[in-house]
């Protein structure tokens, strides 16, 4: 009898629970409705500024061989979502 009512407080906590998630999901999901409308202005002086980002994030400096002379930093980020990392080097000289 003791089992039967813990197992039936521990499912209403859940519950519970999951009811405060979805009305939060629900708050985000109408402030979305309301700013999912908006436009998207992808002009000729927009795409002419994203080729030249492009240019730049697809070049040397920012693309390089890699140096084994070269100081080496290595950055590394996680959460509970995604792992990154970046690496780092700066020439023959120290990091700043």
């Amino acid at each position: 009898k003791f089992m039967l009512w813990y197992i039936l407080m521990i499912s209403l906590s859940i519950l519970k629970t999951l009811m405060i998630m979805f009305r939060t999901f629900e708050k985000c999901l109408n402030v979305f409705e309301k700013t999912v409308y908006t436009p998207f202005l992808f002009t000729e002086q927009a795409s002419k500024e994203f080729d030249v980002l492009k240019k730049a994030f697809t070049t040397a400096p920012i693309l390089t061989h890699f140096s084994e002379l070269a100081q080496t930093l290595i950055e590394t980020n996680s959460s509970d979502y995604a792992v990154a990392g970046v690496v780092s080097q700066s020439g023959f000289h120290t990091f700043s």
